[in-house]
């Protein structure tokens, strides 16, 4: 890392930005108070660079000054379609600073979902990471009338109309408008896409855009910022795309009002080089990028040599003992080595955004001293609502962070704050009368002010004078093996059975090893080799579940779930009733067949 990712000397007067009712006034009073600041750092072309907060706060203003010259309406929608980027940053700033609605939307989101979203508010505007982006969003961009090509590499091609590379979009900024627009406080500011994941059995919805205010907006990123304990000289690295809420709050919103930078991967094939070479201070990842990290660390040390095995086997043994000389020695031999390999040495947290990880992953990342913790919350109160402080909030999904009420009634967790959405795109309100929102979560509150959700709706299988299954857990204990990618646990004829997808590059290394043929996927899910090694598996999954959780019967997918196929959303998270549909010949063999040993569990 270059020297520009430390802090600038002197101290920032922060009267004024903590009195900012906006995100663009908070980046003006930075640009003011700190202006040769780091506000921003990302790597291109091998190179670290970085952006301070007054280069930052000028291109919020050129952009937005290019947005007015097309002629921008007051709370008009604009796309935002990238991964994680400065330009993306730069774009949802300028949106607001318009007047606009920022809409973040993943760069994975469906041809058809993106219909969807378009149609309940016109869009005229968009703003998308790169050509491959584009493309992947298809015709359902064909009839905007201006599509803005963050990637500075982008060339324009001549059946590309439509499209303009960034840097000629600020030509069309008049240099002699100082400003815009001021927007309103109590303005719409921001869209959130929700994921469209329902209960089990039910049909899935198509996702809604959820509206939040610039006073909501502000208030939100207060709390996470406060919760983080963010600070200047911190710095988090964003590998989340923004379109998730939890990410687009903790690793945009919170450091700008903290005054902390935000860093940037050169690209997604690149985060775990980045992570090594930046070592942030915070970091947000869903539940499945935990997974495969956990995986590819086991999948290494299976794969290291004698001495490293038995060093990692000595270091296990005294992984959950209290404190003793032996536990400290393979803590500073082999644990820091693993958790600086992974660029986590100075994570202060680790959040888990986007889904419920499994009780086994949590102590994998617990066990080498990872602080990863677990965040709580819907894209209604911008995926925040309670988060682990660390291992003593095991069981729990830690406290509410500060500024969000939690209230129980009929069983379901109720949640009210000054920083959840007041609509939808299509005006439709999006919370009670009272303020209050129905999470839909089966919950209570402890003693401790802390909150045990119970399950959310859609991971919990109810059967009558009999414990309920939830289908969450089943499926993480699952994935962690490294020959997992993913589970989608349902009731068979007298147990639980799954419909289970290969990692494949991890099967096909494997196979490798075993002199197994057939390197396509349909071939290996069909090979009976790979199917008793997806057994033995199961089986030692089965180990640490309760006995009304162990799998029986599971079927190997033939292909890849894809988000394409509406099989998952854009966050990666699983669309149950999805799956089971397109795989409905597979579903109805798993709830006919009877519970048999997981080893055998597939005819």
């Amino acid at each position: 890392m270059s020297a520009a990712s430390e802090a600038a000397p002197g101290t920032l007067d922060s009267a004024t930005a903590a009195q900012a009712e906006t995100l663009p006034d908070v980046l003006a009073a930075r640009a003011a108070a700190w202006p040769d600041a780091v506000a921003v750092l990302y790597k291109r072309h091998g190179i670290w660079q970085s952006l301070t907060w007054r280069e930052m706060h000028e291109r919020v203003q050129r952009t937005s000054r290019a947005l007015a010259a097309l002629g921008l309406r007051r709370g008009e929608p604009v796309a935002l379609i990238s991964d994680p980027r400065p330009g993306w940053l730069v774009a949802d700033l300028a949106v607001q600073a318009t007047g606009g609605v920022s809409v973040a939307v993943h760069p994975t989101q469906s041809e058809g979902d993106l219909r969807g979203i378009f149609a309940a508010s016109p869009v005229r505007f968009a703003f998308v990471g790169d050509d491959e982006q584009l493309e992947l969003a298809g015709a359902a961009l064909d009839g905007l009338e201006l599509r803005v090509i963050l990637d500075p590499s982008f060339v324009r091609r001549s059946h590309e109309e439509g499209s303009e590379p960034l840097l000629e979009f600020y030509e069309r900024a008049d240099d002699s408008v100082s400003t815009a627009h001021h927007p309103d406080p109590d303005e719409l500011a921001i869209g959130v896409i929700s994921s469209g994941v329902r209960a089990v059995g039910a049909d899935p919805v198509p996702p809604r855009t959820l509206c939040f205010t610039h006073r909501a907006t502000i208030a939100a990123a207060r709390g996470a910022a406060q919760w983080l304990g963010l600070g200047q000289g911190d710095r988090n690295l964003t590998v989340v795309s923004p379109a998730q809420s939890t990410a687009r709050l903790a690793d945009y919103y919170a450091p700008l009002v903290a005054g902390s930078t935000v860093g940037f991967p050169e690209s997604q094939s690149t985060i775990v080089e980045n992570l090594l070479e930046m070592a942030p201070d915070t970091l947000v990842m869903t539940p499945r990028a935990l997974e495969l990290l956990a995986a590819d660390v086991e999948l290494r040390m299976a794969h290291s040599g004698r001495v490293k095995r038995a060093a990692n086997r000595w270091a296990a043994s005294n992984r959950r003992r209290s404190s003793s000389p032996t536990k400290a020695a393979s803590r500073a031999l082999v644990d820091r080595p693993i958790v600086s390999k992974l660029g986590l040495r100075r994570a202060r947290r680790v959040v888990c955004a986007a889904g419920q990880p499994s009780a086994e992953l949590l102590r994998f990342y617990w066990d080498l001293g990872i602080p990863l913790v677990v965040s709580y919350g819907q894209a209604e109160s911008l995926g925040l609502v309670s988060c682990q402080r660390d291992a003593g909030d095991a069981d729990t999904v830690g406290p509410p962070v500060p500024g969000i009420e939690v209230q129980v009634q009929g069983g379901t967790l109720h949640v009210r704050s000054g920083g959840l959405a007041r609509s939808y795109l299509d005006g439709a309100p999006a919370q009670a009368p009272d303020g209050w929102l129905d999470t839909g979560d089966h919950g209570v509150v402890d003693d401790s002010g802390r909150l045990i959700i119970h399950a959310a709706r859609q991971d919990v299988l109810h059967r009558p004078g009999q414990p309920d299954i939830l289908l969450a857990q089943i499926e993480g204990r699952l994935r962690l093996s490294p020959y997992i990618g993913e589970a989608v646990a349902l009731a068979g004829t007298t147990g639980v059975a799954a419909l289970i997808q290969i990692e494949l590059g991890a099967v096909v290394d494997w196979a490798l090893r075993q002199g197994i043929p057939g390197a396509t996927f349909g071939a290996l899910a069909a090979s009976p080799e790979v199917v008793k090694l997806i057994g033995d598996e199961v089986d030692h999954a089965n180990e640490s579940a309760p006995e009304h959780e162990r799998v029986g019967e599971f079927r190997l997918l033939p292909r890849r779930l894809s988000v394409a196929q509406d099989e998952m959303t854009p966050t990666l998270r699983v669309r149950r009733a999805v799956v089971l549909r397109n795989y409905e010949d597979l579903a109805d063999e798993l709830r006919a067949a009877p519970a048999v040993p997981a080893a055998h569990g597939q005819s």
